[in-house]
């Protein structure tokens, strides 16, 4: 069971309360535990480390989690959970540009530094603050940048924590070849697709990409991939990997009406051929086979345009 009196905050109560996994690793029988967690853990130590980081993921550097036995028979295992002071981001430093920086760059870098010092010290905020740096950094035209060391410090008077970030900017970059996978391809993908081949990279250009193919409403599933052209650190390649609806989204959007049209007009022909061919057993088989014929034609013609225009609707 899980002791939340040392938990004061509501919302730290209700992700341990959603978090907890030990009720139901203790109801799975011993050789199952073992094998999701290995045979020299005990699920309570497992359960008690996983709390533990989760609580420091959120900023609680000082965080612990007991543990205790009740007594009985069938000793109970609970876990007491102790956030200690929340951490917040207090400095943070950023090493590794050198020539590779404009002062324009460096200045944006600060601007984002500047926006994240003061947030709790969780994983999140600074995984956001990677993301922010990266795109900047990209955007000045450097496509392949990376984060290749991050390490932290903590001024326990002030319940702060430092961050030193590593970066590698890369070399200055362009669009290389544009290349279409996929069968069946439409052919105004000129029109969809920019020329880019030698232009100065830009990650807005693969964003505004994604967004015209999705707008266009011509295909099922798409993907956009940029990478390396084989022997460059600087050439960005493009893959665009397309599939078709099996209808466009003009035709889609205009097969209600005769999806309806068709299904009502099968069903009017069903009615008429009972009422035609009932208490007649003598009616000739030519004109029963034609009109079978015809309703199940129009069932299906309505039957293809409904489904296409759902599995549309779901994507």
């Amino acid at each position: 069971m899980l002791d939340l009196s040392q938990v004061a905050d509501s919302t730290i109560r209700q992700v341990l309360q959603s978090s907890l996994n030990l009720p139901q690793l203790e109801s799975l029988p011993g050789s199952k535990v073992k094998e999701l967690i290995g045979p020299d853990l005990q699920p309570s130590a497992l359960e008690q480390e996983r709390l533990g980081k989760l609580l420091a993921g959120m900023g609680y550097a000082e965080a612990e989690v007991d543990l205790r036995f009740d007594g009985g028979k069938s000793a109970e295992v609970v876990l007491i959970p102790r956030p200690g002071p929340l951490y917040r981001l207090g400095w943070i430093t950023i090493n590794g540009l050198d020539l590779e920086a404009t002062s324009k760059l460096r200045n944006e870098l600060r601007s984002i530094v500047k926006k994240y010092v003061g947030q709790p010290a969780a994983s999140s905020n600074i995984d956001a603050m990677k993301s922010d740096l990266v795109w900047a950094i990209k955007s000045a035209s450097l496509p392949f940048p990376e984060v290749t060391a991050i390490s932290s410090e903590k001024d326990r008077a002030l319940h702060l924590s430092g961050l030193h970030i590593e970066l590698k900017a890369g070399q200055e970059g362009h669009f290389g070849r544009v290349q279409f996978v996929g069968s069946d391809l439409p052919h105004n993908l000129d029109d969809l697709i920019p020329a880019l081949e030698g232009k100065k990279y830009d990650p807005v250009v693969i964003t505004d990409i994604y967004a015209g193919l999705k707008a266009s409403g011509e295909f099922k599933r798409f993907n956009v991939d940029t990478g390396a052209a084989p022997g460059s650190g600087s050439i960005v390649n493009v893959i665009i990997t397309l599939r078709k609806l099996s209808l466009s989204a003009g035709q889609l959007d205009k097969a209600g009406f005769p999806a309806i049209y068709f299904l009502l007009s099968a069903l009017a022909i069903i009615a008429i051929r009972q009422i035609i061919f009932a208490g007649n057993n003598k009616n000739n088989s030519i004109t029963r086979g034609y009109v079978n014929f015809v309703s199940v034609l129009l069932l299906a013609i309505s039957g293809y345009l409904l489904l296409n225009r759902v599995l549309f609707l779901l994507q």
